[in-house]
C-alpha cells in the first residue's frame, strides 16, 4: 500500500500562505515522511514563523527550498508589491533557500526584451526559472494570452542570450 513517503504534498493555488500556518502543520504533521513544499507569490511580510515552517518542511537533501512566480503584471500590481517579492528573495537566500520561480509567458511580459528580462533576474540568486505558457484553460483573460509563435520566438531569443544555460533533456 501507499505510505507517507511516497507521498509529495504541494500547497499552492491561489496563496497559500494565507492559510494559518498551525493548520498547514497540521497536514505535514499527519504525513510525516511525505516531503511537501509550496508554490507562493511571496508579496507578503515573510514572518519568521513562516519562514521555520519552510526550513522544517520544505527540504530536499540538505536544504530548504520554496517555488515562487514573477508574473509580470499579475502578481505585482505595484512597483511595491515586487520590491517586497525581491526583499523577500535577500531574505530567503541569506537563509539558505533553493529557490525556483515559475514565470508566465504572458503578452506584456513577451514585450520586454529578453536581455531585459534577464536583467530582471541577474542579481536575484534564483537558482532555478521555469516558464509556463497561458491557455484558455489557464485564464479567462484573452488578452494574456500570447501568439505561441511570440511565445516561441521570444524564448529562442532568450536561449540565444542564455549559451551557458543547462538544458535538461
Amino acid at each position: 500500500g501507499l505510505k507517507n513517503n511516497d507521498l509529495y504534498i504541494s500547497f499552492h493555488g491561489g496563496e497559500p500562505f494565507l492559510c494559518p500556518i498551525e493548520k498547514m502543520e497540521k497536514v505535514c504533521q499527519a504525513f510525516s515522511g511525505a516531503q511537501f513544499d509550496a508554490t507562493t507569490n511571496i508579496t507578503y511580510n515573510l514572518t519568521d514563523d513562516i519562514l521555520k515552517f519552510m526550513k522544517n518542511y520544505f527540504r530536499s537533501e540538505s536544504r530548504f527550498f520554496i517555488k515562487t512566480s514573477w508574473d509580470k503584471d499579475i502578481r505585482f500590481k505595484t512597483r511595491e508589491k515586487e520590491l517586497l517579492w525581491r526583499e523577500n528573495i535577500r531574505r530567503l537566500k541569506s537563509e539558505g533557500a533553493y529557490i525556483k520561480t515559475n514565470v508566465c509567458l504572458t503578452t506584456k511580459l513577451l514585450e520586454m526584451p529578453p536581455d531585459i528580462f534577464l536583467s530582471c533576474f541577474s542579481d536575484s540568486g534564483i537558482d532555478e526559472l521555469h516558464f509556463e505558457r497561458l491557455t484558455m484553460n489557464t485564464t479567462q483573460d484573452i488578452t494574456l494570452i500570447p501568439d505561441p509563435k511570440i511565445v516561441d520566438r521570444w524564448l529562442l531569443n532568450l536561449y540565444k542570450l542564455s549559451p551557458e544555460i543547462e538544458i535538461d533533456n
